[in-house]
């Protein structure tokens, strides 16, 4: 029974849980009500408008100093949808220019009549790695119809220098590739301040379309510079104005490349970086070796079968190898039947014929038949080995990759980590920042030099070299020494003169394997045949094929599954054009920004583009 004293205390604590968790989602209810005009709501997709018109003045100018300088007024007219979809638009602005920060200011944003409009700044990086400013423009109302933005910028090395043309141009992206909304036109005046028009290089180009297009527009003079007319534009079209200006017109911006970090940080990270790799070679040299195996070659007439050709062609770092020999095998072991048609192109040149599934007796090669002829394995399927058909790209290269992973474990390992991986991992990490920081600080500072432009990339191209190899390596296991010494006295045997040949296959080594009679032709034409396949592997097929049709001469093929038109010149074509890697695949989806870009080529000489200069970028509805 409670007291009248708890039961209040009982209501007081149901109260307050009431408000602590009801009344923060009132407020933001009435929040959102009351930034939408009588509680209503956005619907529509905020990109589904347009732009009437885009209009830029360009003033550009040249300091006491020689810097260049550019104040722009972008002049944007929307026409924005009778339904409440859009509070205003959202303008993207590139912040930097060939790499070099141009300052960026954003000096106002007002009406056509020139009354302020309220604007959020914010900044992102596109996936160039090029920094912009993005302005949120207008407030949180609902706009209809008809509405104009005005917004005037300023910034500064705003002009590159161009080294096939050995000019300075004002090569610049009036509205840029990134606009998800199309414009009735895009036009530009260009002032040129004092003294300017007497350093014209007199090249001059207008570009428009989507991003490199080389579609040309009208650029004209006029009393105190140019006036461009781009036309309408589709979504993600640009148009693009390229101006040249005799050497020295403008003074680029200034570097700082006596300092330390130009002239001594280069050399440091190269030198941390070489003892790094220094360590890891000598580890792998001395320490992180291969299982030593037998340490004797002993000519072999047969192949590690339960490893396959395949996967044998990957342990010897032959991959090209890899997927002819499999086929061979395949036609060699009465699986297939592998036929030439001369009448085709080469790409489609070989034909398989599936004669047996059952004569598929080792998983390799029977995996390798259900990869190849996919969901028709039947006995009389055919398939024809088109280099461009994809799907069968697809299904090859699978099988290079399943013949990669048969060798792990058990052929290849890594072994357990050892605390000396750390000597050079770290080092190169080091580098790795190092040279990152270095590269955010020349392009922050504009400092270049021939030191800094090789230093750079070697130090992080080298460092993630030198963090991959400081891992161990995979090494062969005793399992895979053994094979990989099979392997070679496979290859001993295959370059071997006849006469030793068979005086292996009588030897006390030859008879603990497969038992050949070497006074039987028709037995020594058959290990012949299934050796060819091997020869693949050792890329010494030419020479085997040569050794199979002298005994062709005496004695008859065991099959007619090797069907070649050109004689044995097709197994050679085989290993030469049939490697997995030749195949065609499926690509991989692709993924694109519409975030203008920076170029290094000139445009006023005429090989510019749309999307090839500086400013830009682009913007949206929002």
């Amino acid at each position: 029974m409670l007291t009248p004293r708890q039961k209040w205390l009982r209501a007081g604590i149901i109260v307050a849980a009431f408000g602590i968790v009801v009344l923060p989602l009132g407020i933001a209810a009435i929040s959102e009500v009351a930034n939408t005009p009588s509680g209503e709501t956005a619907v529509g997709n905020v990109d589904d408008f347009e732009f009437e018109s885009m209009h830029v003045d360009y003033t550009l100018q040249r300091e006491p100093d020689g810097t260049a300088h550019l104040t722009a007024v972008e002049t944007l007219v929307a026409i924005f949808p009778a339904i409440n979809q859009n509070r205003g638009i959202v303008r993207d602005i590139p912040t930097e220019y060939q790499r070099v920060d141009i300052g960026l200011r954003v000096e106002s944003v007002t009406d056509e009549n020139g009354d302020p409009v309220v604007y959020q700044r914010s900044t992102f990086t596109d996936y160039d790695g090029i920094d912009f400013v993005s302005l949120s423009i207008d407030d949180d109302t609902f706009k209809h119809g008809r509405t104009t933005y005005v917004i005037t910028w300023t910034a500064r090395d705003v002009v590159g220098t161009f080294a096939d043309t050995s000019t300075q141009e004002f090569y610049w992206d009036v509205n840029g590739t990134a606009w998800r909304q199309g414009f009735g036109s895009v036009t530009a005046d260009l002032h040129l301040g004092a003294g300017l028009a007497d350093q014209l290089s007199g090249r001059t180009a207008c570009y428009f379309g989507y991003e490199s297009s080389t579609e040309r527009c009208e650029l004209v003079p006029s009393v105190d510079g140019f006036r461009m007319d781009a036309g309408p534009l589709f979504s993600y079209q640009n148009a693009t104005i390229a101006v040249g200006f005799e050497p020295d017109t403008f003074r680029p911006g200034t570097p700082v490349d006596r300092s330390w970090p130009a002239v001594v940080a280069p050399w440091v990270l190269i030198g941390v970086l070489i003892a790094a790799g220094a360590a890891a070679i000598l580890f792998r040299r001395l320490l992180w070796t291969h299982a030593p195996g037998r340490g004797t070659i002993v000519p072999e007439y047969e192949g590690p079968e339960e490893l396959g050709v395949m996967a044998a062609a990957e342990l010897l770092k032959r991959p090209a190898a890899a997927l002819p020999a499999q086929i061979v095998k395949l036609a060699v072991d009465d699986v297939v039947r592998l036929a030439e048609d001369p009448e085709e192109p080469q790409d489609r040149r070989f034909r398989l014929d599936l004669l047996d599934v059952s004569a598929a007796v080792h998983s390799p090669d029977e995996r390798a038949l259900g990869k190849l002829f996919a969901k028709d394995k039947r006995n009389g399927a055919s398939l024809v080995l088109d280099r461009k058909n994809r799907k069968l790209g697809d299904r090859v290269a699978t099988m290079a990759t399943q013949a990669r992973s048969d060798l792990r474990p058990e052929y290849l390992s890594r072994g357990a980590k050892s605390p000396l991986q750390r000597l050079i991992y770290w080092p190169a990490v080091a580098v790795l920042v190092g040279a990152i920081g270095l590269a955010v600080w020349c392009g922050i500072q504009d400092v270049g030099s021939v030191l800094l432009s090789i230093s750079i990339p070697v130090a992080i191209l080298g460092s993630f070299v030198v963090m991959g190899f400081s891992g161990k390596p995979e090494r062969r296991t005793e399992k895979g020494a053994l094979a990989y010494e099979q392997l070679l006295g496979l290859r001993d045997y295959l370059q071997l003169a006849e006469a030793d040949r068979l005086r292996v296959l009588q030897s006390p080594q030859g008879a603990e394997r497969t038992r050949i009679n070497p006074n039987d032709p028709a037995a020594v034409v058959k290990l012949y045949e299934r050796l060819l396949p091997w020869a693949i592997v050792w890329g010494v097929e030419k020479e085997w094929a040569e050794v199979l049709e002298s005994h062709y001469a005496e004695t008859p093929p065991t099959s007619d599954n090797l069907s070649f038109a050109s004689g044995f010149t097709g197994i050679s074509m085989l290993g030469r054009s049939f490697a997995a890697s030749s195949f065609a695949t499926t690509p991989p989806p692709s993924s694109s920004s519409g975030s203008g870009s920076s170029s290094f080529s000139s445009g006023s000489s005429g090989g510019g583009s749309s999307g090839g200069g500086g400013g830009g970028g682009g913007g949206g509805g929002r």
